[in-house]
C-alpha cells in the first residue's frame, strides 16, 4: 500500500518541512514531487486542463506555455490552488456600436501581429485606450495584462478564450474575437478553491508540479 509506503512518509514529511528553493536543489524531493504531483493532477485537475496540463482554449487554460494570468511564480500558483480564480471580464455589446466592436477587434489582432495596421485598428486603438471602452484599465496601456486582476496579455499569440489560432481568415479571427468582446466573460471561467479538499502537502506538490509543466518561470 502506497500511503503506508515508508520512503514515500518519509519524503512526504521532507517536503513537507522544505521551502520551495530547498525543493528545487534536491534532485530527490524534484523528481519525488514529479511523481506524486503527476498522480494528484491527474486526479484533481486533469478533468478540466488535460492530463498533460495543455488545456482547453475558451474553457480551461493552457499550464504548459508558462503564459500565467495570475502570476507564474510558485507562490502565486500555490494561491490560485488555495484560493480559486474566477475570470471576468465586462460585456461591450451594449457599450459599443457593431462598427466598433470591429474596430477594437482588429486593433487587438495587431497587437499579436496576426492582421496589419490599419484605420479601422486605428480607431480600435482610440477606443481600447480611451474612455469609451476603457479596456485599458484591465489590459493595461502596452496590452500585456495585470496580473494583479488576471488580464490577459493580448500581445502574446497565446489566445485563452477566442480561439484565434483556429481561424483562417482576418474576418474569422475578428469574429471570434468580437464574440468575447461584445458578451464577456463571467461565470465561465471559474476554478475552484482546494484548500478545503486537499491537504496542504497535496498543495504544495501540486504547485510545484504545476510550475515545473510551465517551464519553471
Amino acid at each position: 500500500n502506497a500511503a503506508n509506503d515508508p520512503q514515500r512518509k518519509e519524503m512526504l514529511a521532507k517536503v513537507q518541512a522544505a521551502d520551495y528553493e530547498q525543493i528545487a536543489k534536491d534532485p530527490k524531493m524534484v523528481e519525488f514531487v514529479r511523481s506524486v504531483g503527476k498522480g494528484l493532477f491527474g486526479d484533481n485537475c486533469a478533468a478540466c486542463h488535460g492530463g498533460g496540463g495543455q488545456g482547453v482554449v475558451g474553457l480551461y487554460p493552457n499550464l504548459t506555455d508558462d503564459d500565467w494570468l495570475w502570476g507564474g511564480s510558485i507562490d502565486k500558483i500555490h494561491e490560485t490552488l488555495m484560493q480559486g480564480r474566477r475570470g471576468f471580464m465586462p460585456a461591450f455589446g451594449q457599450v459599443l456600436k457593431p462598427e466598433q466592436l470591429d474596430d477594437v477587434a482588429e486593433y487587438v489582432l495587431t497587437l499579436s501581429d496576426e492582421a496589419p495596421k490599419s484605420e479601422a485598428s486605428e480607431r480600435g486603438q482610440a477606443i481600447f485606450q480611451g474612455q469609451v471602452g476603457g479596456c485599458y484599465y484591465c489590459h493595461g496601456a502596452d496590452a500585456k495584462g495585470l496580473p494583479v486582476l488576471g488580464s490577459a496579455n493580448l500581445t502574446d499569440k497565446i489566445w485563452t478564450i477566442a480561439n484565434v489560432p483556429a481561424q483562417k481568415t482576418l474576418q474569422d479571427k475578428k469574429a471570434a474575437i468580437k464574440e468575447f468582446v461584445a458578451k464577456g466573460v463571467n461565470n465561465t471561467r471559474i476554478m475552484p478553491a482546494w484548500q478545503d479538499r486537499l491537504s496542504p502537502t497535496d498543495v504544495k506538490l501540486l504547485a510545484v508540479y504545476v510550475y515545473q509543466l510551465g517551464g519553471a518561470q
